[in-house]
């Protein structure tokens, strides 16, 4: 397995700002280069703003065996600085989406009226009224050549992941997607499942610690560990159903 950090490392960016695909090409060739690594049993696996990357990238990369996004966001959305993008690619921006300052000033003090716990999910939805903004953010998956796994939670409070990831299907299905994609969405659970409040679905770490403010995030400790376990456990069997 090779965890690829894209920010916040040595030598790389401080923040999620127009990170290049051509990155991630870099680190699939190493593995492709690898005499331990079967070339043809590649997967690309991310969570969150990594869901992004990870569809983005299968869209315009080949010789992936199969694509998984936990928490998954449909469209690409704007980087940490002020108008740019989250991702580049061939040296340009990718077109995001993003919400207006003035829905985010309104969505907080309406939850701050109703004596409500902040939460981002208001806030990313509320760019969803701008139709063609989200269909020139939205991301081509329908380019993708290999199998996707979409996993998210019902309750996620930092973004509509569920939404999103129902987004996704529509649009693999009106294009009559080739390959094989599943989305499998869990009730009462929230943006992290498993992973000490990481997610990635691990069941064998701790869940989310809601004395932190977890509950920002959506689902509840019971509904996050059962997604994280049988998500896990789904994880597997697809990706060995996919294995060459």
């Amino acid at each position: 397995m090779l965890d690829l950090k894209y920010f916040r490392q040595a030598s790389l960016p401080e923040g999620i700002v127009e990170i290049p695909l051509e990155y991630v090409a870099q680190a699939h060739q190493w593995l492709i280069d690898q005499p331990s690594i079967d070339p043809n049993n590649i997967i690309i696996m991310g969570r969150s703003r990594g869901s992004e990357l990870a569809l983005l990238y299968a869209a315009k990369y080949p010789d992936l065996r199969m694509v998984v996004a936990e928490a998954p966001s449909s469209v690409v959305w704007f980087g940490w600085a002020e108008h740019k993008s989250s991702w580049s690619y061939q040296g340009k921006p990718v077109p995001y989406a993003e919400y207006t300052d003035e829905a985010s000033i309104r969505i907080e003090q309406e939850l701050k009226d109703k004596g409500l716990q902040y939460r981002d999910g208001p806030k990313f939805l509320s760019a969803f009224s701008s139709q063609e903004m989200i269909k020139t953010a939205s991301i081509p998956v329908e380019e993708i050549q290999c199998p996707i796994l979409l996993i998210s939670g019902k309750d996620d409070q930092v973004w509509p992941s569920s939404m999103m990831a129902q987004l996704i299907v529509d649009r693999l299905q009106q294009h009559e997607f080739n390959y094989e994609f599943l989305h499998l969405d869990y009730a009462n659970a929230g943006h992290n499942f498993g992973g000490g409040g990481q997610g990635c679905g691990i069941p064998f770490l701790p869940p989310e610690n809601y004395a932190q403010g977890g509950a920002a995030k959506g689902g509840t400790t019971k509904g996050n560990a059962l997604a994280a376990s049988q998500s896990w456990a789904a994880l597997l069997s697809f990706i060995k159903r996919h294995l060459r």
